[in-house]
């Protein structure tokens, strides 16, 4: 899971693994580990009891759960992505949860085998 961040929006990018993952109820949880330690967390959940999505920074990092009907439709739709706009003290924090497509101008050691292939285009 990739963490992208502009102005006040975050960007997931889940591969065909974590979105199945995602839909079959288990968390994804990836990491930043500091040179002095200090540890960054950001986390994504599907919860069955909510209706709406969510988002939290605390001492921990970044949660975000989302209603598991959106994952659980999300895995097998062509959908690229899943998109939230949610309240904040100033203008809204936009969350985009989306597939991450297939690099294919990176070098093979930095491509990801699970990512989504990318359509032709038209």
């Amino acid at each position: 899971m990739k963490l992208r961040f502009r102005k006040n929006s975050l960007r997931l990018r889940l591969n065909r693994k974590e979105v199945a993952d995602l839909a079959a109820g288990q968390g994804l949880e990836e990491q930043v580990v500091f040179p002095a330690g200090a540890v960054l967390r950001y986390r994504l959940e599907a919860s069955p009891v909510i209706k709406d999505a969510s988002a939290e920074f605390n001492q921990n990092g970044i949660s975000i759960t989302i209603p598991s009907q959106s994952a659980i439709h999300w895995l097998s739709a062509d959908d690229v992505g899943i998109y939230y706009s949610l309240p904040s003290g100033g203008a809204p924090l936009d969350i985009a949860i989306e597939k991450d497509l297939e690099c294919i101008e990176a070098p093979p050691e930095e491509r990801d085998p699970d990512a989504y292939p990318r359509k032709p285009s038209c």
